[in-house]
């Protein structure tokens, strides 16, 4: 019996990724296809206000589509990414915790 040793190479992560950000109801969206994975979230956030008629004087969160899961201002818009793609929801921050 010859046992195979098969190992998968982790892909290195990628230095863009594409980014897609829509507010709550879905009826607005913005895409930015190629944004630098290390761009930080408060960017992006800015990036959507000026982009998106979103009321001023709120402060916004991103959330993950996908997991749901809300992003720290401070983290990489990368570390959202899931195949290279970011699928994001700005939403107004609830001060909830």
């Amino acid at each position: 019996m010859v046992a195979t040793l098969e190992r998968e190479i982790a892909e290195p992560p990628s230095e863009f990724i594409d980014v897609q950000v829509k507010d709550l109801s879905g009826h607005q969206r913005m895409r930015i296809n190629r944004l630098k994975a290390s761009t930080r979230v408060r960017e992006l956030i800015g990036m959507s206000q000026a982009s998106m008629s979103v009321p001023p004087g709120i402060d916004w969160l991103l959330r993950d589509s996908k997991t749901s899961r809300l992003l720290r201002h401070d983290q990489s818009v990368g570390e959202a990414a899931h195949e290279g793609f970011a699928d994001l929801t700005l939403q107004p921050d609830a001060r909830l915790g």
